[in-house]
């Protein structure tokens, strides 16, 4: 599982999250904006917690692309994949300008998170 989360544009008072939702609200609301943090999982909803003794594990890193990376990158989402050509154009092309009016880059801090378990 990675966790995403969007940092402030450089130099902006908006939150990318807060601009790219409004992009996404006006073209395309039915794709999951991934920079949504998942709900904590409990031991009450832990799927792992019958397997016995389960160890987390979580590596975090960044990583800043420019509107073109970002878009490029975004574009072989499989629920981006699955919009019709004109949607998912006109999604990209206004994320690309989103990103280009907030500087130019989007960094944005990951979390991979491992879980293992033996059974």
């Amino acid at each position: 599982m990675v966790d995403l989360h969007l940092d402030r544009a450089r130099g902006h008072g908006v939150p990318v999250e807060v601009a790219f939702d409004a992009v996404y609200r006006r073209r395309a609301p039915e794709v999951a904006q991934v920079w949504r943090r998942p709900r904590a999982v409990d031991a009450a909803t832990d799927p792992f917690a019958p397997l016995g003794p389960v160890e987390h594990r979580s590596y975090r890193w960044e990583l800043e692309r420019t509107a073109a990376e970002w878009v490029g990158a975004t574009a072989t989402a499989s629920d981006h994949r699955a919009l019709d050509p004109a949607t998912r154009s006109a999604l990209l092309d206004d994320l690309h300008a989103t990103i280009e009016s907030l500087g130019g880059t989007v960094r944005s801090r990951h979390e991979t998170r491992l879980v293992m378990a033996r059974r």
